[in-house]
């Protein structure tokens, strides 16, 4: 017996779907768009200050509440509503955005100021991030949802191409104070689509008044497939992301190529993991979506395994591309069977435990590749990045409930 989605409301198809679809998607535009040139607004002023510790005490601030603090928000999440934090979280960020602009505007105003600023706005993001991953389970049928999460994945990687180039132009040309308040018109316009898109307002459980983080950990610890999936999830972003992030910059290093190269590389993942992301929405729905996020997953490890013998950028940039080809859709299928499987009065908690493994895992797979490639080299580290992401694909195909998971409405879902 395969396990399925619980049935749950959500917007109904029609013209009114689509235009909530549509109003989501271009207010996701803009809030991503404001979160990147936020972001480099973060590491240019802080630069600026000409002290190592004060830097990292900016940039610190701006990342360490979002991931102390998410686990907390999702239970907010399914407190209050969705839609009624997501607007309330978009308003906060345009009040901060302000304030942001005016404490940059003179010099004398120091970094403090922006270190309180970063650190609401972490704040902020550890409700944001989780009410805006959670919007599409109001307004998507379930079977839809891995599509869904490929139009955001594609976004995301758009967003973060341009995002950096347009924060240095304003920068460049109107100065911090004029981009700050162009990141909060950005967020304006988020604020207005997410109200135009007019969410449909899940009932509260009576229960909810006491949603807890704790609640929604014991949640995901007895479900039979979240478990073992957000699990699968986080080592795999823990063997992935930092063979690409961090071996990809040391291994351009012991190359001896240049800097352009590595740009190049980088873009090559950058493009395929869009063309990848497009092909989970143009594509019907997956009956067996684990099944299928699994196998594209499987392709990974050899191309992981041969960035250590590879000796020419064209065939690193082969195994690159073919990553990031893979990583796209696979995640879009394991990150869409997340939102479908869970219950419409823990989806706050359990995005929230999503993002806070991924929060928590990445930097210290970083710390980990870093480590071992000093210690044993760096084909020693990609090798153990491929063998431990083959191991836990291994396991998780071995699974039945987890490899036979269906999400409902898929067309053999019923049987």
């Amino acid at each position: 017996m395969s396990e399925q989605a619980p049935t749950r409301p959500y917007a109904a198809a029609g013209t009114s779907a689509r235009t909530r679809i549509s109003s989501f998607i271009s207010g996701y535009i803009a809030s991503m768009t404001g979160d990147q040139i936020w972001l480099t607004i973060l590491g240019w002023t802080a630069g600026q200050f000409g002290q190592p510790i004060i830097a990292g005490l900016v940039l610190g601030a701006g990342t360490f509440p979002r991931a102390l603090f998410m686990l907390l928000g999702g239970s907010l999440l399914d407190r209050y509503g969705i839609r009624h934090l997501a607007i309330v979280t978009q308003c906060g960020r345009i009040i901060l955005m302000v304030a942001a602009a005016l404490t940059t505007t003179g010099a004398s105003r120091g970094w403090v100021p922006l270190v309180v600023i970063a650190f609401l706005f972490g704040v902020v993001d550890a409700v944001n991030v989780p009410a805006l991953d959670s919007v599409p389970t109001l307004i998507t049928p379930p079977e839809q949802l891995p599509r869904m999460t490929g139009v955001i994945q594609t976004l995301n990687r758009l967003t973060t191409v341009a995002g950096a180039p347009a924060a240095g132009f304003l920068i460049a040309v109107g100065g911090v104070a004029t981009t700050s308040l162009a990141c909060a018109v950005l967020f304006a316009i988020a604020l207005v689509a997410l109200l135009n898109a007019r969410l449909p307002v899940r009932d509260v459980a009576e229960n909810n008044g006491k949603a807890s983080a704790r609640s929604g950990i014991r949640y995901v610890l007895s479900h039979p497939i979240l478990r073992p999936l957000i699990a699968v999830i986080g080592i795999l972003n823990f063997t992935i992301l930092s063979s690409f992030n961090v071996g990809l910059s040391l291994l351009v290093h012991e190359r001896s190529w240049t800097a352009s190269t590595y740009g190049i590389l980088g873009g090559i993942f950058g493009m395929a993991a869009v063309i990848g992301a497009m092909a989970i929405v143009l594509r019907r729905p997956v009956v067996r979506p684990v099944m299928a996020g699994l196998v594209w997953l499987s392709i990974q490890a050899p191309c992981i395994l041969s960035l250590a013998w590879l000796r020419t950028p064209s065939l690193v940039g082969l195994s690159i591309g073919l990553i990031g080809l893979t990583l796209a859709p696979a995640s879009s299928l394991l990150f869409g069977t997340v939102q479908a499987l869970a219950e419409g009065s823990y989806i706050g908690r359990v995005m929230s435990v999503v993002s806070f493994t991924s929060a928590i895992l990445v930097p210290i797979s970083y710390l980990v590749f870093s480590s071992l490639s000093r210690l044993i080299g760096l084909g020693g580290a990609f090798t153990f990045s491929a063998c431990l992401q083959a191991l836990v694909i291994g396991c998780a195909l071995a699974m039945p409930k987890l490899r036979n998971a269906q999400i409902s409405g898929t067309p053999s879902s019923s049987e």
